[in-house]
């Protein structure tokens, strides 16, 4: 086919969403085109497809009046390279990088290809290809109106989520991983990165940034054990 479409293994492409991306990328005369990527945190297990999008879309509208105050954050932050995919923008936004949901042109895929250096997680293995891509003048769009939800963890066990065995001893294992993949992901595309954003920060700078922000995940897992908060 002209087009390839990346997805998670636990995330679900709503319908309508991939015929959405299509048309952007031709409206917009973009090269790759990235879903909206709202994070599900409870579905009920026992019901067909038909009524969990709907229970999906349930959610993502009263997710959107909570979130209505941040329509206007930055999608990225430029020092922490954060993403808040889930945010549904008023239109489509013209941006460096999008989410690990993305529709692409076969060529350009091709051209650019995948490096397989990136291990365990391989956590930035995506954001990488996009970087790259970005850095060779590919125009990446943002459309909210496509929708690929990931699912909750009660449902979703792929991937890092396999639930094979304590969560925090997956959570670490996992941090262990995304820290030495944002390293070598960091080093390799600074000038792609400075280019991005217009900034010249060193990828020790953002390291320490993504390590400080990995360390108040893991000190409030105690916390959210105890109010009961779903990971």
């Amino acid at each position: 086919g002209e087009y390839l479409y990346f997805g998670d293994d636990d995330s679900v492409l709503l319908p309508g969403s991939l015929e959405r991306l299509i048309t952007t990328l031709h409206d917009y005369g973009a090269l790759i085109v990235g879903a909206c990527a709202p994070y599900i945190t409870r579905l009920s297990k026992d019901k067909d497809f038909s009524s969990i999008f709907e229970e999906i879309l349930g959610e993502i509208e009263q997710s959107e009046r909570l979130q209505k105050t941040k329509i206007n954050k930055r999608l990225i932050d430029p020092v922490s390279l954060e993403a808040r995919f889930d945010i549904r923008t008023k239109e489509p936004v013209e941006v460096p990088f999008v989410q690990a949901s993305f529709l692409v042109s076969r060529e350009l895929a091709e051209k650019i290809g995948f490096d397989e250096h990136y291990f365990g997680n391989c956590y930035r293995e995506e954001t990488d290809f996009l970087i790259r891509a970005h850095n060779t003048g590919a125009k990446i769009i943002y459309e909210p109106r496509a929708i690929q939800a990931n699912l909750p963890r009660s449902i979703a066990i792929g991937g890092a989520h396999d639930g094979s065995s304590n969560f925090l001893i997956r959570k670490l294992s996992y941090f262990k991983s995304a820290l030495g993949n944002n390293w070598y992901f960091l080093t390799k595309n600074k000038e792609a990165l400075q280019k991005a954003f217009g900034l010249n920060i060193s990828p020790l700078h953002r390291q320490a940034v993504f390590a400080m922000i990995i360390m108040r995940v893991i000190v409030s897992y105690p916390l959210r054990k105890v109010i009961g908060h779903e990971l």
